[in-house]
C-alpha cells in the first residue's frame, strides 16, 4: 500500500472531522493508477476487479471508523 497516500487522506479526514464534515468517499473517480492501465488494459481486463476489491477492502480497513458512506463508482453508467 501507498503509506503516504493513506496518510494524506487520514488528514483529509481528520480536517473534515474538525470542520464538522460528513465525507462520502468516491473509491473510483476516472483515476485509475497508470500502471494498472498499462499493464492490465484497466478495465478490459477482468483482472482489474481483483485490483478493486483489493484497494477497496484497504480503504474500509484504514478508515470505516471515521467514513460512512461510500460510493463505488462515479458515473458508472460510462462504463
Amino acid at each position: 500500500p501507498n503509506e503516504l497516500g493513506l496518510a494524506f487522506y487520514s488528514r483529509v479526514l481528520d480536517a473534515l472531522e474538525i470542520a464538522g464534515i460528513t465525507p462520502w468517499v468516491t473509491l473510483y473517480h476516472w483515476d485509475l493508477p497508470a500502471h494498472l492501465h498499462t499493464s492490465t488494459n484497466g478495465w478490459m481486463n477482468a483482472q482489474i476487479v481483483g485490483c478493486f476489491t483489493a484497494f477497496a477492502q484497504l480503504c474500509f480497513e484504514r478508515f470505516s471508523k471515521r467514513v460512512t458512506k461510500w460510493i463505488t463508482f462515479n458515473e458508472p453508467a460510462i462504463f
